[in-house]
């Protein structure tokens, strides 16, 4: 036992090891944070699609209430079931 101190030294072998070991895992950060930017880009691409398609969709909506001859018609349309939920009611 009193030469496991010496066994315990560290060879150039493994000196160049640890090292490419240290290279590999640098490459892997930079690696993975690509990956992980791609993907908050993509996240962010998708939120900005549907913020952008709801709005038009309320533009949408909102050109069509003022139009003037789509509200005549829809009042026109519930004065009408109003009248005749009122004549079943009296009938």
């Amino acid at each position: 036992m009193k030469n496991f101190k010496n066994f315990k030294e560290s060879t150039a072998a493994q000196d160049q090891a640890k090292e490419r070991i240290k290279r590999e895992k640098e490459a892997d950060k930079v690696k993975h944070d690509r990956i992980m930017d791609r993907a908050r880009l993509r996240d962010t691409k998708t939120k900005n699609r549907m913020t952008e398609a709801k709005n038009d969709i309320n533009k949408m909506v909102n050109n069509i209430w003022t139009r003037k001859g789509f509200k005549q018609t829809i009042r026109k349309y519930l004065d009408h079931c109003k009248q005749k939920s009122e004549g079943e009611n009296n009938g």
